[in-house]
């Protein structure tokens, strides 16, 4: 999985994930090397000294990599501000967490129906004992970091569903050239 250690060792994402931790804002991850970074920020102390502890899952291959208090083997991990899911499986289930978290249930059922998802089995909204409120008085913004390696699937299925939603999405590469090779060699 190139494309999530090319992710991990971004200096710059790894800035931008420091500050959005401090500041409480959503932060998500498919990517296994991503998600150890994240168990690095939610299990020990942000750049402002402050720790939140979270729940997060990752690939299988990947779970005996994480802390055993904080990992969890679901899908999909929405905990605090933070969600997780496995794999390019699961990045319709992410995304529309999102679009839940940002605009609520109805919205998203919404969204999936439009995709023709079948959401009777599994709610898009995943209970929490310590729920945050979000609010905000402008357009939702989501930047997508992308790698060369980083999986098709995941990326245009993220950008498609969030932007259903009216999400201002921003697909962002971390390589030195703009246009990214994908893990099928598909060019992004």
């Amino acid at each position: 999985m190139p494309g999530s250690a090319r992710l991990r060792d971004c200096d710059v994402l790894r800035q931008i994930t420091s500050k959005q931790a401090d500041e409480e804002r959503f932060i998500g991850a498919i990517l296994p090397y991503v998600q150890l970074q994240l168990s690095h920020f939610f299990h020990g102390a942000s750049s402002e000294g402050s720790s939140v502890q979270c729940k997060i899952t990752c690939h299988p291959a990947f779970m005996d990599k994480l802390p055993t208090f904080w990992a969890v083997k679901s899908d999909l991990q929405v905990s605090r501000q933070v969600t997780t899911s496995r794999g390019p499986g699961t990045s319709f289930q992410f995304a529309l967490a999102f679009v839940d978290q940002l605009f609520g249930e109805t919205v998203a059922k919404e969204v999936a129906e439009i995709l023709l998802m079948d959401t009777s089995d599994d709610d898009c909204r995943k209970e929490e004992l310590n729920p945050t409120e979000w609010s905000f008085e402008h357009n939702a913004r989501v930047l997508l970091p992308v790698a060369n390696g980083s999986e098709e699937i995941e990326v245009v299925t993220i950008v498609d569903i969030l932007r259903r939603a009216n999400v201002e999405v921003l697909v962002a590469s971390v390589e030195k050239s703009v246009q990214i090779l994908g893990s099928q060699s598909t060019r992004i």
